[in-house]
């Protein structure tokens, strides 16, 4: 697998985060990949704080305005199968840390599965040494009845989010890039569902992750910083947009979900009431019409 893996940041105004994370991918057990730093037109002297690291494996490119995580991932991924010819992409946020062995484990157990995978997901853990509750990854039903996957550390899951995933350039030359439009929120569940439907997805225990969040909640539209909300309106719409293309039933399973938080707003919520209720029913209306096109590598 000599550089036949293209490791993807996404970055955007974190370049002390940033610099950790590439000081982590550059220390790997597993050292055969190249890096694409991919800034989202940070403004915090980013572009000046990693120049030095380039070279001919740790490329930066920058998007020229903010195009979120799911807008900087399908930029990075195409540009890198572009450039070269890889098998695999590895693609993380910059707030991502991996440990010595990380890469190293996910690579051992795409041998393992002789290539029969979608995608590959490490176990991403918070500062305290906990499980990060943003990057809780879905069982399949009955997961457990593959006894040779359990006993090389990997669990079938059903989708996975963006941090420190391992993906099979195959699958991706198939299905076509994560949705730009989908901006930040869900981007993640829908690629890696659409990933799956062609080949399965794991989780690797053995590949673990820091994941430096400021804190590790779950926080959503109801608790969020007021100067959050307005994002939440990607969420909402997001969200209908992939139980549209799950089926009738996960619509209206969305449809109740969307009155629960409503409920929450109203019940729970300590300020912006009206703004939230306003993100949460004008995302809910535009998903219903929202229709990006996938987009696909050369």
């Amino acid at each position: 697998m000599e550089n036949s893996i293209a490791t993807i940041v996404v970055t955007y105004n974190r370049k002390e985060l940033l610099l950790e994370n590439l000081k982590a991918l550059t220390d790997q057990s597993f050292g055969y990949f190249d890096i694409y730093i991919i800034d989202n037109n940070s403004s915090d002297g980013t572009n000046e704080a990693v120049e030095h690291l380039l070279n001919n494996r740790i490329f930066y490119y920058n998007t020229g305005e903010n195009l979120g995580g799911a807008g900087g991932f399908a930029y990075g991924i195409k540009k890198a199968l572009n450039n070269k010819n890889y098998e695999y992409v590895w693609i993380m946020d910059d707030d991502t840390i991996p440990e010595k062995d990380s890469l190293e484990s996910m690579v051992n157990k795409a041998v393992i599965l002789n290539n029969d995978f979608s995608f590959i997901a490490s176990i991403a853990k918070w500062t305290d040494g906990t499980s990060c509750l943003m990057n809780a990854q879905p069982v399949v039903q009955f997961a457990t009845k593959n006894y040779n996957a359990l006993s090389h550390g990997l669990i079938e899951i059903s989708s996975s989010s963006f941090v420190s995933c391992f993906i099979n350039v195959e699958l991706i030359r198939k299905v076509g890039l994560p949705i730009k439009e989908f901006f930040i929120y869900g981007d993640d569940v829908e690629y890696t569902r659409r990933l799956n439907k062609e080949k399965q997805g794991y989780l690797d225990i053995g590949s673990i992750v820091l994941h430096k969040m400021n804190d590790n909640s779950a926080r959503d539209l109801v608790d969020c910083e007021d100067d959050r909300i307005d994002r939440y309106e990607f969420e909402s719409r997001n969200w209908i947009y992939i139980c549209r293309h799950t089926g009738v039933a996960s619509v209206l399973r969305e449809i109740i979900r969307k009155f629960w938080i409503a409920y929450k707003i109203i019940t729970r919520s300590k300020t912006s009431k009206a703004k939230r209720l306003k993100a949460l029913f004008a995302g809910t209306i535009k998903g219903f019409w929202f229709n990006p096109k996938i987009e696909y590598v050369n």
